[in-house]
């Protein structure tokens, strides 16, 4: 059995989650929409599949849509399919907005249909082995998180915490499913339009406490993470694909090192051979390759994704705007003119 499939939008990464369904046995990809009509007609030829001419066309014939259009777009594109139910992967950010995102949620529970983000960082392996003790703690964690590039010209419809910090939020919101309790935040305008600099602090209900840094003007491209617990260090570079740890021995553990206590160890040896390193250097992989065989194994065999989760997606959506929100109530008439900075005492 395969998942009759149609992809909305042909942009880039319509195209490329175009050819991902192509190539996934899972997948019959029946065809493609986009109001460019050009771009459609090319790609649908490059692949042999159907030019839809409406998204009302490409829904009576598919199971399941991929929703590739601009940020701003996705609600409008997403609900109608939902109501018709079509099972959708809709790329990150869900929505633009908390209450639309929620609406969604609501709506693919209510006519029993999957609704997943395209948060494909769950795919990477480093985070998978660097956070894999931490799903079973019992204590809060800190964890700082940074995520530049350069300008792009894309995702220009959304600012840096909806186009990059919300990977992040995504993450840790898998590993502190916790209400969020206060929210710091500050942010700049570079470019234009929107903040393309964004600082936020979490505190969450249980005690952990998340930094995030995104930033898309900035002079490298970075993607890093790291978590601290009371005995653990991690640290992830997404794009390298390595995890870093360093953990406490249980004779750290047990306090025999503690002040006061007979050491007979200098701090270089108590560091070096009393608290254990390692580091994982994982082999690449096609991140969208998998999100897309994931979505059609939740779909097929009618269980929860291994990875993804639209609640999750909408959660993020929902912290990415008491972000913006505390971006916004500092600056003058609720707008981000260049330049401006909302400053709350937390520096990276």
């Amino acid at each position: 059995m395969t998942l009759k499939l149609g992809i909305i939008g042909t942009g880039r990464l319509g195209g490329f989650h175009a050819e991902k369904a192509k190539a996934d046995p899972q997948v019959e990809l029946v065809g493609i929409y986009d109001t460019r009509k050009d771009r459609t007609l090319e790609l649908a030829e490059k692949l042999g599949v159907r030019a839809f001419d409406s998204p009302d066309e490409l829904a009576s014939e598919v199971q399941a849509a991929v929703i590739a259009v601009p940020s701003v777009l996705h609600y409008e594109m997403a609900k109608p399919l939902l109501e018709r139910k079509i099972h959708l992967l809709i790329e990150k950010p869900m929505t633009v907005d908390s209450g639309e995102a929620a609406e969604l949620v609501e709506t693919a529970r209510r006519q029993k249909v999957v609704l997943l983000a395209g948060h494909t960082e769950q795919f990477n392996k480093a985070w998978q082995i660097g956070t894999e003790s931490l799903r079973k703690r019992t204590s809060p964690i800190l964890i700082h998180a940074k995520r530049t590039s350069g300008y792009t010209f894309r995702s220009v419809d959304i600012g840096a915490v909806l186009d990059l910090m919300i990977h992040d939020l995504e993450l840790v919101l898998s590993v502190i499913p916790h209400e969020i309790v206060s929210v710091e935040a500050v942010g700049f305008s570079t470019v234009g339009g929107h903040e393309d600099i964004a600082d936020a602090r979490l505190a969450f209900a249980e005690g952990s406490v998340v930094h995030l840094f995104a930033s898309r003007v900035h002079p490298s491209a970075e993607r890093k993470m790291q978590i601290q617990t009371a005995h653990q260090f991690c640290e992830i570079d997404f794009a390298a694909g390595k995890a870093f740890s360093m953990t406490a021995s249980p004779e750290v553990i047990r306090g025999e090192f503690a002040p006061g206590q007979p050491v007979g160890i200098s701090p270089q040896i108590l560091m070096q051979e009393k608290f254990l390193r390692s580091e994982t250097v994982c082999d690449a992989s096609d991140a969208l390759a998998l999100e897309m065989s994931d979505f059609a194994e939740t779909v097929l065999t009618n269980r929860p994704s291994r990875f993804l989760s639209g609640e999750r997606a909408a959660q993020a959506v929902h912290a990415a705007a008491m972000i913006l929100d505390k971006i916004q109530s500092g600056s003058p008439g609720g707008r981000l003119p260049h330049g401006h900075c909302v400053p709350f005492g937390f520096q990276w």
